[in-house]
């Protein structure tokens, strides 16, 4: 169902915590084992469809996160679903080039790979997303390298009334 949500200007190129703050530089150096594709489309607030697997193209599900719905497909629509992969498409669009760091399991009940993702910046995006409220955490063993950090970032972010957490605060009780 609909939600009541201010008008949002656009978002800058990175949220100015992740380019002001030091404490909140999820920037990484590549490790072996990263696996470099290109964005071909954002499905949502986390899933993203790539090109450049070993196996081809496929869909990459976010760990630790999870964006409200936009409504596409079979989903219901959710407050600020439309927000989050706007956001995310902006960060990683079709024709960026996106690093993918695994965990423990590589793939979900539904098939798609699992994976951190790093912008071409190295910006941590799960982090990001959790960070400016544009999705909360969802922590799936065993999967749980950046759980602490995510549910953190979600507290200051709740606690701030950042994104999802101002927009829809009726709808989050």
């Amino acid at each position: 169902a609909g939600c009541a949500q201010p008008e949002v200007p656009p978002a800058p190129e990175a949220p100015p915590a992740l380019r002001s703050s030091p404490a909140h530089d999820h920037r990484v150096a590549p490790l072996a084992g990263d696996l470099q594709v290109t964005v071909k489309r954002v499905i949502d607030g986390d899933t993203v469809l790539v090109t450049g697997l070993p196996e081809g193209s496929g869909l990459i599900r976010l760990i630790g996160v999870n964006a409200p719905e936009t409504g596409a497909g079979r989903t219901t629509r959710e407050c600020f679903g439309a927000d989050a992969r706007r956001w995310l498409a902006e960060r990683a669009p079709a024709g960026a080039r996106i690093r993918l760091v695994e965990d423990v399991g590589e793939r979900d009940r539904f098939g798609r790979r699992l994976a951190y993702v790093y912008a071409a910046d190295g910006t941590f995006l799960n982090a990001a997303l959790v960070e400016t409220g544009h999705a909360k955490t969802m922590t799936i063993r065993p999967n749980v390298r950046h759980a602490k950090e995510l549910q953190n970032l979600e507290r200051a972010a709740r606690s701030d009334g950042r994104g999802l957490w101002s927009a829809c605060r009726d709808e989050m009780r």
